[in-house]
């Protein structure tokens, strides 16, 4: 299903009776109004929100709001377009409201209008309207956590001057629809996802170079979403989550592969995984080297965790069932969803709305370290991570390329609709590579021109780079699980190696190793002198 947004505010006091109190302020104005024409208008308006289609809503409520102002019902129009994530809206409802009139229920103007601000990558303006509503709310600021937010809007306004050298460009019309595409997964040299058809969701598979087509592991006996492929490291085992089209209720299926090559019938996963009552989706399988099995990680919002959506995880027994889940110790009172374990690096990337961030939900990983300690969350950055949703990341190794799914503007069907756009499928090109930093080791002095000589142990490929003598900033291309023994040469200096691997490496990184080449004593005194000329 795709990916639900809550609010920070924690009570969500307003936002439980939203459509209610729209409904109350549109009966209000049309009856007093009197117009038939308005008449009309507000009870389609009336339907709409009944009917949850806040597009139809906003756009009926924009047509009576030319004809009367006011300022209850710009407050909830502005609520209802940021629930639809119409950030554009919800800033042009909400600011029109005079400030003498933000009180009582308009009392959290300032709040949702910051939201709003924020949503929309709008930091500075986001902080303005945090530091009002605190000076004028301090109570309530105490309960929406206003200070944190303001501390989260300064760090992403911070990390918009430091940005991750990565190259990102949308997966394109062979992969992306109009409605929402979520869940990439490549193997190989295919790639898995799910894409909305109707109200529906079913599995796709696109080899590199050719068009997508419904992917043959969608299970025919099984009506509802079908979603969010995993597979196991051997591609033996594949996971996935059925979603119920109406209740929006999700449960887990596993299918084995035949000796044949084909895949069996999907087998719903135990009881204590598909707990009575609760959703469990988004599936995520590795090998775990504290553990050494294969654990199930999963999203679910059962009883035991710490907000409305958590990651469990299920360590995978060699008989083929499954331990108890248990909850990931980084979750928090919000959502941790789409769980992806990079196997290579012991490290799993998820998306979060209640870590610091830029906004929505951000990608952030956590390397496992023992068999119960993980290291802290780490957000992987701009511009990867944005003020709208990023999430469903995973990586393929080979080819240094990663996959998510984000609503950020500028997709293939941007402007089509009012409120963000649907969920497209981006790639992302990292970059892993080498930047020497050569010292003369007798006087300290920075050299610029150097050959650098790189023998890859696991392949034996050789290649060969040189450095100009002008110090300008030139990288060297590292490839991923690679050992590489590295030859400085540097004129009239000893030839100096330096090992470095690139086992593990999961993002974009710049290895910047300081090396200190010695003079080559013979090759000085070899060398012509010049004279020394008494006056």
């Amino acid at each position: 299903m795709p990916v639900q947004m809550q609010f920070t505010f924690t009570s969500l006091m307003v936002m439980s009776g939203i459509r209610w109190m729209i409904v109350v302020v549109l009966a209000c104005i049309g009856s007093g109004l009197g117009a038939q024409s308005l008449q009309r208008l507000h009870k389609k308006a009336l339907r709409a929100y009944e009917a949850n289609d806040l597009g139809r809503a906003l756009a009926y409520t924009d047509a009576i709001l030319k004809e009367k102002e006011d300022a209850s019902l710009l407050f909830r129009a502005g609520l209802a377009a940021l629930d639809a994530r119409d950030y554009r809206s919800a800033i042009s409802y909400l600011r029109r409201i005079p400030f003498g009139e933000r009180q009582g229920d308009l009392a959290y103007t300032d709040y949702f209008l910051a939201m709003s601000y924020k949503g929309f990558g709008e930091y500075d303006r986001a902080i303005a309207q945090l530091e009002r509503f605190q000076r004028t709310n301090p109570q309530a600021s105490e309960e929406l956590k206003v200070a944190d937010e303001m501390a989260h809007c300064r760090w992403a306004r911070e990390q918009l001057y430091f940005p991750v050298k990565i190259k990102i460009r949308n997966a394109g019309l062979m992969v992306n629809t109009a409605e929402d595409d979520l869940s990439p997964l490549m193997y190989a040299d295919k790639l898995y996802y799910s894409s909305k058809n109707g109200n529906a969701s079913r599995l796709y598979s696109r080899i590199t170079g050719f068009y997508s087509k419904p992917a043959r592991e969608n299970p025919k006996s099984l009506q509802g979403s079908v979603e969010n492929i995993a597979l196991t490291a051997d591609a033996r085992v594949m996971f996935f989550n059925v979603c119920d089209t109406e209740t929006g209720n999700c449960t887990l299926y596993s299918r084995e592969k035949t000796f044949e090559g084909n895949w069996d019938r999907p087998k719903k996963l135990p009881r204590h995984i598909n707990l009575s009552g609760y959703s469990a989706k988004q599936p995520g399988v590795g090998y775990d080297r504290t553990l050494k099995r294969n654990v199930l990680y999963f999203v679910s919002d059962r009883p035991g965790g710490k907000g409305g959506q958590d990651i469990w995880a299920s360590v995978m027994n060699r008989d083929g069932t499954f331990g108890e889940p248990f909850p990931l110790p980084f979750n928090t009172e919000k959502d941790e969803i789409t769980p992806y374990f990079h196997q290579a690096s012991q490290t799993l990337f998820f998306s979060s709305n209640g870590l610091k961030g830029f906004g929505g939900f951000d990608v952030f990983k956590s390397k496992k370290l023992t068999t119960e300690a993980w290291t802290e969350p780490v957000n992987l950055g701009n511009p990867l991570n944005s003020s709208f949703d990023e999430c469903y990341f995973t990586f393929h190794t080979s080819t240094k390329q990663a996959f998510f799914s984000s609503n950020r503007p500028g997709g293939v069907n941007n402007g089509s609709k009012r409120g963000l756009p649907s969920f497209d499928i981006y790639e992302a090109l990292i970059f892993v590579e080498l930047k020497p930093r050569l010292l003369d080791a007798t006087y300290n002095y920075e050299i610029c021109k150097a050959t650098v000589v790189m023998e890859e142990l696991i392949t034996g490929e050789l290649k060969s780079y040189q450095l100009p003598g002008n110090c300008e900033d030139v990288a060297i291309p590292l490839d991923l699980e690679r050992i590489y023994t590295i030859t400085i040469e540097v004129d009239d200096h000893l030839p100096v190696t330096i090992h470095l691997n690139t086992l593990g490496v999961n993002f974009t990184k710049l290895f910047e190793p300081e090396v200190k080449v010695q003079p080559d004593d013979a090759a000085y005194l070899s060398s012509p002198r010049p004279r020394l000329v008494r006056p």
